[in-house]
């Protein structure tokens, strides 16, 4: 009920993935054991490189969410495939039925006795659970099994699928003209998919990868010869047989667009089509060939993977009901919108309690753009374990906004810091400013775009890694009801602006907006979510307030028509009763309704309403041909007579088949029609009204199924005129028996399959989900002296709905603290200790640190009474790029654990080791890549933004990097290992020596990475007899000087560590090491301060001479091998670029002249 629901009068299937695979616990330390949340999972890739980017054995619990069971029932015959003995006599028969449309015969047989045997061993769940992959490849619900089950068995053409085999031929027809979508689309330029699997040498791969995929679509596969493609004349049903959901095969599909190819175009190959081809295939099998090694070393001991088939949002309110509490296997939910049968959990390690509900990863794929950013932050954020760790991870991909930043905001409802932190959520990198994983290739894709004439891109990707507050140790906030009441008027008027068609041209957008997403249910469960995590004294004065402004503001004339229906959702979340849904005490109900309500004592607020709607009233959806057939939003409308009135009700379910239960009975039972939409039977379309709207007319109005008010076909984003607020699918009375069902609960099936179909005993009341089972944080306290009490943090704004401006601690002293801050002697101290901490101090006393929810610059304290207000004001962005610590943060969570808050973990020695480097010939990719470090505030002309530590760090890695691979425009063809840093000051003492030992590509962050060793010249180090005659023996041919103030050495000392860290193979020793040692528990980034002065070494010593056996580093110097394994800790030097959604990044031109980079490194150097 959180999203509309829409006709799906046709669906798109997504075999392979439009993007290539990415690490999903590259947020997590290198040897902690990890439980995944993958909604939206689409195909195998994103789990096969997950393992395959291992390099610390962990165990993995991975839930796979998908409302395509063909999607689930795909991957498993991969997975099973993969687990095969006979997996190295079949490898390129495997590749062939994952990623061919066409097969040859030994392909097509394989498929069919792999498929058999699925079928056999998936008769039922307890065979299933007892197999061989049964014990790793864990069905979720007995639903699912059956649903991909009957998925096997339409590919083997059975009878018993119950699948029309005209199934097929429709989808191949579907298929052909999809075909001619796609040759229409040649020649108006490339995919960002196309751009994102060469990234970053995009470039290099531009003249060639456009047209690289077109053979797969002529020829139904990428065969590397006219044999091989002559051999493959079998429709491979995988990708056309889906069941009963027919689907679309999708026009993107092309196997190129999963994997990392960047590695084809940076070799000295032939510019023509045919040896690109070849290269990118060979490459691409190479990839999936060590995906599937990885699969197999891990598959008997280490991983378990999980399928659930059905609604994102349905599955995660389950899980959070389950989380809360214990025992449970349903949420009396749904499983989609489109079925009535309820979503229950009911396998054996769900009924038993192994299964995780609660998890260390959520990755959401692109479900922002499908479902809703909010509708998929309020589902979701509750399942992640309470760790800093922890993250949910994001992706948008729609634009319909000026610009990225517009488009975020717009996604949230508002500003982006303020509703993130109303939600208790954060994403690191709003913070920072700063990413290794690259976005500005983006940007390169807008300039391409424009370049040719072709407006302004619809699709541009923005990754995100969303944490909860509370893991940061940040304690409730706490608001008064005239602050919080604008900001959610106005997240009310942003998620329903469609309602309001002339102002969307005002809004900023660069196109017409897609599907709404939102119900009044979602925006009732988003005020919840804000509820339990926001401390307001008096919420009546909230939704008071609220409900007075959203309704007095004239620019919604639907408002009034969907009243009723948020009146409904916050009753139903109970979050308040509005005064209209209270019930008169001796309530007269029809006699003509039903007999269950009339002897109903005391009479429910709510019931549910249910319409059947004959089938030819829904001849409008299928006027057009396929693929221009509209996706309307249904609602629910009670009319009284000549419209005098109207409600409307957006929160529906819907289904296809008959009712079967009588007028009378307080459950109505639906018998279903699998088949759906594209079956023969009647919608089912149901809601929950107020009880006092049954008392009008004396319940003899009438009650109608509609098209929401909405100008836009929601599938294609064009203008659909037909469609308006006056379309009228059905009307009929109230009183018709016969098409109408008044029920206690959401109707339920009637064969007996969904957990509540028997229970005719329930009420309205037992719809109420219990109030554990939504949204809430787990907000840690700050450890306080035990005589001083946490009152509040309070925040302000500079106007009603506007940003925060400030944030205030309120501490009640006691004691000693009350008795020294009374004194007029005593002086109150406060300085900030980090970024988000202010330390205050009274008199001789212990310190107090407070934590804010954002970073902090001016600091005050104020005193009344016993009451301590510690004041702090949000840095600025352009402060924020003055602080070392805020470049790449890193600290120690309470568990003990080194956690990096943004930057990825990358296992070096899996990453490809790029060789060719120092013909400047070849440079032009790398220097536009590393040009898309700076911003556009970093690059403008005549004045670029100068004097920040961040933009001058830049310019020093930039300069790293051309001396490590011989770019640099003043030492042509000549590369240096040895970089020696000293502090340009009047010591010029040497800080680190920098050893590069391989330049490579970053599969995981789609960038390039120095795989690096830093010695830090500690005065132990100095002292070794043998590392002064290494240095002594260092010439001038041999090693570059990079000269840093004090302050850029600040920022070093800070950097180097996430850098050593995001590449460790090793363990941090809770004995011996210094993070730990002198880091926990103090609530100060890492490296302490006591590991930032002079003499002393910013990295911890766990890592010291940790290196493989074979370490690549190639050097003529005879000592150097002995320094290195001594004194010396691997890192992985990336780029740093910065974030679109924090300042302008519109990236950097393909191949860059003048771009000022070559006077940036000679002022470095200078």
């Amino acid at each position: 009920m959180l999203h509309n629901t829409h006709t799906a009068t046709y669906t798109y299937f997504y075999p392979i993935g439009s993007s290539p695979a990415v690490c999903l616990t590259r947020h997590l330390p290198p040897e902690q054991d990890a439980d995944i949340l993958l909604l939206g999972c689409g195909d195998a890739r994103n789990i096969l490189f997950t393992l395959a980017q291992q390099q610390i054995p962990r165990d993995l619990d991975i839930t796979c969410c998908d409302l395509e069971p063909g999607i689930l029932a795909r991957n498993i015959l991969l997975f099973s495939l993969l687990s095969d003995k006979g997996y190295s006599t079949n490898k390129e028969s495997i590749w062939n039925i994952y990623y061919h449309w066409k097969l040859d015969k030994a392909s097509h047989a394989l498929l069919k006795s792999k498929t058999l045997g699925l079928t056999k061993i998936s008769e039922s769940m307890v065979k299933w659970e007892n197999s061989r992959i049964g014990k790793q490849l864990r069905f979720c619900n007995s639903s699912t099994l059956r649903d991909v089950r009957q998925v096997w068995l339409h590919w083997l053409g059975s009878p018993d699928a119950g699948v029309d085999e005209d199934a097929v031929d429709f989808h191949v027809q579907q298929f052909q003209e999809m075909r001619k979508e796609y040759s229409a689309m040649k020649g108006t330029g490339p995919t960002i998919g196309t751009l994102r699997a060469a990234a970053p040498v995009i470039a290099e791969a531009l003249p060639r990868f456009e047209t690289l995929g077109d053979s797969y679509w002529e020829d139904g596969g990428l065969f590397e010869d006219a044999k091989a493609k002559a051999k493959a004349e079998i429709v491979n049903r995988t990708f056309f047989a889906t069941g009963k959901r027919r689907s679309i095969l999708h026009h993107a599909t092309q196997p190129f667009l999963s994997f990392h190819l960047a590695e084809a175009f940076t070799e000295r190959i032939d510019k023509c089509h045919e040896k690109t081809f070849k290269r990118c295939l060979e490459i691409a099998k190479a990839e999936f060939e060590t995906w599937a090694d990885a699969f197999r070393a891990t598959m008997d001991h280490e991983l378990k993977i999980r399928f659930f088939a059905g609604d994102a949002l349905a599955f995660a309110h389950t899980l959070q009901f389950m989380a809360e509490c214990p025992g449970e296997t349903t949420a009396h939910i749904k499983s989609h919108a489109w079925t009535f049968e309820t979503l229950v959990l009911d396998s054996r390690d769900y009924v038993a309690g192994i299964a995780p509900t609660t998890y260390d990863v959520i990755d959401t794929s692109t479900l922002f753009d499908y479902v809703g950013a909010l509708n998929v932050l309020l589902s979701t954020s509750p399942l992640l374990k309470p760790c800093l760790q922890s993250s949910l991870l994001t992706e948008t991909i729609v634009q319909c906004h000026k610009d990225v930043k517009t488009r975020n905001e717009a996604l949230l409802g508002g500003d982006f810091d303020t509703m993130s932190l109303l939600m208790g959520l954060t994403v690191v990198e709003n913070w920072t400013g700063a990413t290794l994983a690259p976005e500005t290739d983006e940007g390169i894709y807008e300039m391409i775009l424009k370049d040719r004439g072709l407006g302004p891109p619809r699709l541009q990707s923005t990754r995100q890694c969303w944490k909860n507050l509370g893991s940061f140790g940040i304690p409730e906030v706490t608001l008064d009801a005239p602050t919080l009441i604008p900001i959610l008027n106005n997240l009310f008027k942003e998620i329903f602006r469609h309602e309001d068609y002339l102002g969307i041209t005002a809004s900023g957008r660069i196109m017409l907006p897609p599907a709404p997403h939102y119900t009044r249910f979602a925006f009732a469960a988003l005020v919840k979510m804000v509820q339990r995590n926001v401390d307001v004294t008096k919420w009546g004065d909230v939704f008071a307030g609220l409900l007075s402004n959203i309704a007095s503001d004239g620019m919604y004339t639907m408002y009034e028509k969907y009243s009723k229906d948020l009146f409904v959702a916050l009753d139903l979340l109970e979050v308040c009763i509005e005064s209209s849904l209270q019930l008169p005490p001796k309530p007269m109900i029809s006699q003509k309704l039903a007999s269950w309500l009339r002897e109903s004592m005391p009479l429910p607020r709510l019931v549910c309403v249910t319409i059947q709607v004959p089938r030819e009233h829904l001849h409008v959806l299928f006027a057009l041909p396929l693929q221009r057939r509209p996706n309307p939003l249904f609602c629910l409308s009670l009319e009284g007579s000549k419209m005098s009135w109207a409600h409307y009700f957006g929160a529906v379910q819907v289904g296809y088949g008959t009712m079967v239960s009588t007028s009378d009975d307080v459950c109505c039972l639906i018998e279903e029609d699998p088949f759906g939409l594209q079956g023969t039977s009647d919608l089912i379309l149901s809601a929950f009204i107020p009880t006092t709207s049954l008392l009008r007319d004396k319940g003899t109005f009438n009650v109608a199924v509609r098209f929401q008010f909405t100008r836009f076909n929601t599938a294609a984003n064009l203008l659909a005129p037909s469609h308006s607020e006056d379309v009228l699918v059905f009307r009929t009375r109230l009183t018709d028996t016969k098409a109408v069902r008044l029920s206690a609960t959401w109707p339920d099936l009637a064969t007996g399959s969904s957990a509540a179909a028997s229970d005719t005993s329930s009420t309205a009341s037992d719809l109420d989900p219990p109030k554990a089972a939504w949204p809430s944080y787990m907000a840690k306290q700050n450890t306080w002296a035990p005589v001083v009490h946490h009152i509040a943090l309070g925040l302000r704004t500079s106007a009603p709905g506007g940003p925060f401006v400030a944030g205030a601690h309120a501490l009640q002293l006691t004691s000693e603290y009350e008795e020294e801050s009374a004194s007029r002697e005593t002086e109150n101290r406060c300085e900030g200790t980090s970024p988000f901490d202010i330390k205050v101090t009274i008199g001789n006393l212990a310190p107090l640190i407070t934590r804010f929810p954002f970073p902090v610059s001016a600091a005050a304290v104020q005193q009344t009474s016993g009451i301590l207000l510690v004041v702090g004001e949000p840095t600025s962005f352009k402060d924020r790029l003055t602080d070392p610590e805020l470049v790449l943060p890193m600290s120690v969570s309470d568990s003990g654990e080194v956690v990096l808050w943004s930057a990825p973990s990358i296992a070096l020695d899996k990453q490809p080791i790029l060789h060719w480097m120092g013909n400047p010939k070849r440079k032009s990719w790398v220097e536009g890549h590393l040009s898309a470090m700076f911003s556009n505030a970093e690059r403008e002309e005549p004045q670029p933004r100068t004097g920040d530590l961040r933009s001058d760090f830049k310019k020093q890695l930039v300069y790293m990097f051309f001396i490590s691979t011989g770019l640099h425009p003043n030492l042509p063809r000549k590369r240096r290992r040895f970089i020696l840093s000293f502090v340009h000051d009047e010591s010029l003492r040497v800080e680190f020596l920098i050893v590069v030992s391989a330049f490579r590509l970053d599969l995981v962050g789609r960038s390039i990475v120095n795989d690096a060793i830093v010695v830090p010249m500690t005065p132990d180090t100095a002292d070794d007899q043998i590392v002064d005659e290494f240095m002594k023996a260092l010439s001038d041919k041999d090693v570059e000087q990079l000269r840093l103030s004090p302050e850029h050495l600040s920022l070093w000392r800070h950097a180097l560590p996430v850098f050593a860290e995001r590449c460790r193979t090793w363990v941090h020793d809770p004995e011996t090491c210094e993070y730990l040692r002198e880091g926990a528990g103090t609530g100060t980034h890492l490296p302490p301060d006591s590991m930032r002065g002079d003499g002393r070494s910013p990295l911890c010593s766990c890592g010291k001479g940790k290196f493989p056996n074979c370490y690549p580093v190639k050097t003529k110097q005879p000592l150097a091998d002995y320094v290195i394994r001594n004194y010396g800790t691997r890192v992985a030097i990336s780029p740093v670029f910065p974030v679109p959604y924090a300042e302008a990044c519109t990236g950097s031109p393909i191949f860059p002249k003048g771009n000022g980079l070559e006077e940036e490194q000679e002022e470095v150097e200078g």
